[in-house]
């Protein structure tokens, strides 16, 4: 007589014999705290419901300059930008728990005496001073009236960016105490992309050239026709035809406004004692 047996297994040993499947992990980012320009930053990156060994490998995205990720999720350092910043972590090295990629987002803030400005970044024959400082904050737009003049002089870009005030701890704006462009100590430290502001261009009056010569036929003797400048989402100034000036005030939401001057000039005409030729093209 042949007899069978029937091995009753517990479900608990049953699972424990065949293996747990493994738990899919996710980010906690309780302790990844919103950080401030210039201050001392910690934060660290956790898994959510796991107490363990595990391994971060930081393998996408940038964080702020200043900050940097260790194997074991701790963020550290004090950061020199400014703005919204997310990375990519691979989580490796856990029990029960699937090795996973996911992001880690914060944002770095600006200190409260931060202000808007923009950068003088293109060469002009208007003004010598700024030709000395290349690259430093000035506070009007020159451009010369299409169809004639220098290359280089028909548009213009405002780099605009976020500053701190420098060692003198005065926002100078591009002008010192005494009143004098391009010498100043403000410190960049962010872009601001110029699609983020607000615009109002105002108070455009075209002008014509009074001082024209006609003995000797310099300056061009330019007469206005009603074409103003223009000014794109990316910043360009691009000018009409005519020669005169207006107010550009730049409005952004966080960081509050500036003004720069507008001016636009007349097809062959340069500033005495500039450094560059003037020749029409």
């Amino acid at each position: 007589m042949t007899r069978t047996f029937i091995l009753l297994v517990p479900l608990a040993v049953a699972v424990l014999l065949t293996g747990c499947p493994p738990l899919p992990g996710a980010f906690d980012l309780t302790d990844v705290p919103n950080g401030l320009y210039g201050e001392v930053y910690s934060g660290q990156v956790a898994i959510q419901d796991y107490e363990g060994q595990v391994r971060f490998d930081h393998v996408g995205g940038e964080l702020p300059l200043g900050l940097a990720i260790d194997r074991a999720g701790a963020i550290t350092g004090t950061p020199t930008d400014v703005g919204s910043f997310e990375i990519t972590l691979l989580a490796t090295g856990m029990k029960r728990i699937d090795d996973f990629q996911g992001t880690v987002a914060f944002s770095v803030a600006a200190p409260e005496n931060a202000f808007l400005g923009w950068d003088h970044t293109q060469l002009n024959n208007f003004a010598n001073l700024a030709q000395s400082v290349p690259g430093g904050m000035i506070r009007d737009v020159w451009v010369r009236v299409q169809e004639a003049g220098e290359q280089n002089q028909i548009a213009y870009t405002i780099d605009t960016g976020l500053y701190l005030p420098g060692e003198n701890l005065l926002a100078e704006k591009g002008q010192d105490d005494e009143g004098i462009l391009g010498r100043y100590d403000d410190v960049r430290i962010a872009d601001v992309p110029f699609g983020e502001l607000e615009l109002e261009f105002t108070g455009w009056k075209a002008t014509r050239q009074e001082w024209y010569d006609p003995d000797s036929g310099y300056p061009n003797p330019h007469i206005p026709d009603g074409d103003p400048p223009s000014v794109s989402s990316s910043g360009v100034v691009t000018a009409g035809v005519d020669s005169g000036e207006a107010d550009l005030k730049m409005i952004h939401p966080m960081y509050g406004e500036l003004t720069a001057r507008v001016m636009v000039f007349p097809p062959d005409w340069c500033p005495e004692g500039n450094d560059f030729s003037c020749e029409i093209e």
